[in-house]
């Protein structure tokens, strides 16, 4: 769905996202997760009350859940797309069936994101801006679509991933590639060029390829790659030579010796986006040693000293906000020293956000919500979270408590 024509004056707004979903532990996980960023977040529970906010104007982008009681996703899109000047839409699903991807083959929705949901790449298809850290992506390929994307990359540089949403150009990307000897990650870049004539999809420009990342990818493919051609003779370049020494760093686990030759190399070349790829990357990798030192000091502390732990937590979710455990022992910090139970139940949305698998977030959530007067939507949350994990005992006895409470009977 394409984006908002201009705004004129208010065209430096912040964006104005609505979320859609049924679920609130998931809208408290969004509303937190997207709160570091530059937008305004709403929410409602319902397909009909989101038709009537958007109708009311002032939304200019909407993360739309698909399966929905009443009114679902599909048939919110249909209305949205029949306004004057549609938001731009980004479907989210557990469940993604032929409907669904004709919706965004139609062009009706930018994608359809699975659950969990990756609020940073919605937030850059949503808002169209670039992230300031690159968005991770793990293609589920098969052995051959697999064999084809190695060949690509290793015989052009580039590769073409068709159930991947569109990002803008520039966007960085880290790739992580399934192998029988685990993971490869390969750091690219959105490039519109790339992508396949008449095909959706997501083409992407890569970095320049490490020797281990070469030999990795060569077995990955089959058949044999065509070889690369030669590179024509260049008069040393200062700047590429930091940002492939850099890339061996990356490789190496030296993030912080990486990132200052990127950073050089971005000085020398301003404009070149796989060298701010790079660097980003190498922040943001930086970024989680340092988050995972600060939550290991945090846990040593929390008994003695539990304010300061919580200082230390913050600044670890501040640099890494994709633990479930840092957000739990957040929310369990807030609880234990009384300053924000809001920001618990912020803290513990996101956990089961992060972590769907886990029922001790879910229940956690149910009793905060009890304890600060809210018994119905304890209840809610209580009984969604049986449903999905109905042999849990815990859950049990809080759910009948709450049905009682909310019934008028005793406690």
């Amino acid at each position: 769905m394409g984006g908002k024509g201009p705004r004129g004056p208010n065209e430096h707004m912040r964006t104005n996202i609505l979320i859609v979903d049924d679920d609130p532990a998931l809208v408290r996980a969004a509303r937190g997760l997207l709160a570091r960023r530059d937008c305004h977040v709403e929410a409602v529970f319902s397909g009909l009350d989101a038709v009537a906010r958007v109708r009311a104007g002032g939304i200019d982008a909407v993360l739309l859940d698909v399966w929905m009681p009443e009114v679902d996703g599909l048939s919110v899109l249909d209305e949205l797309s029949r306004l004057p000047n549609p938001p731009r839409t980004v479907l989210m699903s557990g469940n993604v069936d032929d409907r669904v991807e004709a919706a965004v083959a139609a062009g009706r929705a930018l994608a359809c994101l699975a659950k969990p949901v990756d609020f940073e790449l919605a937030y850059t298809l949503l808002a169209g801006k670039a992230p300031d850290r690159p968005l991770q992506l793990q293609p589920e390929l098969d052995r051959a679509s697999l064999a084809t994307f190695a060949s690509q990359i290793v015989s052009r540089g580039t590769g073409f991933l068709e159930s991947a949403p569109q990002l803008p150009p520039a966007t960085p990307v880290s790739v992580a590639l399934a192998t029988p000897e685990g993971a490869l990650g390969l750091l690219a870049i959105a490039d519109l060029a790339v992508r396949a004539a008449g095909k959706r999809g997501l083409g992407l420009r890569f970095a320049e390829l490490t020797a281990t990342q070469l030999q990795s990818l060569k077995a990955l493919a089959s058949p044999a790659p065509e070889p690369m051609p030669a590179a024509k003779e260049a008069p040393p370049d200062r700047g590429r030579e930091l940002y492939r020494r850099a890339l061996e760093k990356i490789e190496l686990g030296k993030y912080d010796s990486a990132l200052l030759d990127l950073r050089q190399a971005r000085d020398l070349q301003p404009g070149d986006p796989l060298i701010q790829a790079a660097a980003m990357r190498a922040e943001e990798l930086a970024g989680v040693e340092k988050a995972r030192s600060l939550f290991r000091e945090a846990e040593q502390l929390s008994e003695q000293d539990p304010a300061q732990a919580l200082r230390l937590i913050e600044d670890a979710i501040h640099l890494d906000q994709t633990r479930a455990p840092y957000h739990r022992e957040a929310a369990r910090l807030y609880l234990h020293l009384g300053t924000s139970l809001q920001q618990a139940e912020e803290h513990l949305a996101i956990a089961i956000h992060l972590a769907p698998s886990d029922p001790a977030p879910r229940l956690h959530l149910a009793q905060l919500l009890e304890r600060v007067g809210r018994p119905q939507e304890a209840l809610w949350a209580c009984e969604a979270a049986l449903g999905l994990f109905p042999g849990d005992k815990e859950l049990g006895k809080l759910a009948t408590r709450l049905r009682r409470k909310t019934s008028g009977g005793a406690a």
